[in-house]
């Protein structure tokens, strides 16, 4: 989670804040026996999208009027969510 005063100042908490789901994928694997070692490349990609539920309706539509307007949109207009997906890519490197 992205809560740190940092976070809700600089544009994180609203961007990201809490995320839906994360899929890992391998995308290789070498083994280098000159080196005793393993090479691994992983692609990770975070979803999230800016649905609210219920609950967040009325937590926070006091602290904003918008906040209902939100949740009715979604819910009985067929507005859906924009979402928020963040890809990257790296390499580990394991010593055997």
């Amino acid at each position: 989670m992205f809560n740190t005063i940092h976070d809700r100042f600089h544009g994180l908490q609203i961007l990201i804040n809490d995320t839906e789901y994360t899929e890992i994928r391998l995308l290789g694997f070498e083994d280098d026996a000159i080196r005793n070692s393993w090479l691994v490349s992983v692609e990770a990609t975070v979803y999230d999208h800016f649905g609210l539920d219920l609950n967040d309706a009325i937590t926070y539509q006091g602290k904003h009027v918008g906040f209902g307007t939100w949740w009715l949109l979604q819910h009985t207009r067929g507005y859906r969510p924009f979402e928020t997906v963040i890809k990257v890519g790296y390499m580990i490197k394991v010593r055997k």
